[in-house]
């Protein structure tokens, strides 16, 4: 799976939460924030923006997964793979380890980013990534 994560890199936003998210009047989405963009697997994004977040955990469902599944492939050049999910899971378990590491991280970040680790491994581990 490591391999498959780093087999191909894009532009990456850097920073995909759904507050640097905007959509118009018209219902296009516009995204906004970029200052951390960079060449990126093509699956870190994706690992960032399905992560688990107090505001909007409640809003993270199968039904969630599978909009953005089905939005990505209607527009995307190539689809998404079958185990897309746990890809962007795996990937998103590096990015939280850099940031863990960091000399000075804001206080309940620790243990944010320990559970939320946990929680993909977790989930990697059952075999429920591949099925989301």
């Amino acid at each position: 799976m490591v391999e498959k994560i780093a087999d191909k890199h894009v532009f990456s936003h850097g920073d995909f939460i759904f507050s640097n998210i905007m959509i118009t009047p018209s219902l296009e989405p516009c995204f906004i924030d970029y200052e951390y963009c960079f060449a990126a697997p093509v699956f870190y994004d994706i690992g960032k923006f399905f992560r688990t977040r107090t505001q909007v955990e409640r809003y993270i469902g199968a039904d969630t997964v599978a909009a953005f599944q089905e939005g990505y492939n209607r527009t995307a050049r190539e689809p998404l793979p079958e185990e897309w999910y746990a890809l962007s899971k795996l990937a998103d378990i590096s990015t939280m380890l850099h940031l863990i590491n960091k000399p000075q991280i804001p206080d309940g970040w620790g243990e944010a980013i320990d559970g939320e680790i946990e929680k993909n491994l977790k989930l990697l581990l059952a075999g429920e990534a591949g099925s989301q």
